[in-house]
């Protein structure tokens, strides 16, 4: 049994039943929130088929798991309010819909993280922030790839290794080494 849960709802998968979410009705969530939290637990299933099911899932670091579901709450969210003309989609937000996680640090002891958001975006939280956060120089991996990156990498050093390969592709040796330093600082303490 796998249950993948925060505060807004939960991906339940197992090798006996059908995996299922479940969104947490209460009064505290906005309608915001609520979109959000759906978000993210469809990444955490989307995830799950793209590894084939429990037997594969089952075994990823939760990093991996949970800042690919909030990478799907994110560009699912951000392409709906960019294409509305909204003017509601502001990268820096912390929690509006997309769940950023633009103010994750290695200190945080959290797995919520910007990783896969910060290949696609161009927004550099250690520029706008301080020199806690990451150093994301990285941008424009296109959306596509990102599954593709994720799917059946267990290991932080599998997906290390996986994003070294774009070294030169997408970014430069520099960039790679100054954005996956913080990850191998987190994931050296976890």
């Amino acid at each position: 049994m796998k249950n993948t849960s925060g505060d807004g709802g939960f991906f339940y998968a197992s090798a006996f039943s059908t995996p299922y979410i479940q969104i947490r009705i209460a009064d505290v969530y906005t309608n915001a929130e609520y979109i959000s939290n759906t978000l993210h637990e469809l990444g955490h299933f989307n995830h799950y088929q793209k590894n084939g099911g429990f037997s594969n899932y089952n075994n990823v670091i939760s990093l991996i798991k949970e800042s690919y579901a909030d990478y799907v709450a994110w560009y699912l969210s951000r392409n709906y309010y960019t294409d509305c003309n909204s003017g509601l989609y502001n990268p820096s937000w912390e929690s509006f819909l997309a769940k950023n996680n633009q103010v994750w640090t290695v200190n945080m002891n959290s797995d919520y993280s910007p990783l896969f958001i910060d290949l696609v975006d161009d927004y550099n939280q250690h520029t706008s922030y301080s020199s806690n956060y990451v150093n994301d120089m990285v941008s424009d991996v296109p959306h596509y790839m990102i599954p593709s990156i994720v799917s059946n990498k267990k290991t932080w050093q599998e997906m290390k290794q996986c994003l070294f390969g774009y070294v030169g592709m997408y970014y430069t040796i520099t960039e790679f080494n100054a954005f996956i330093s913080y990850y191998d600082d987190y994931c050296s303490g976890h």
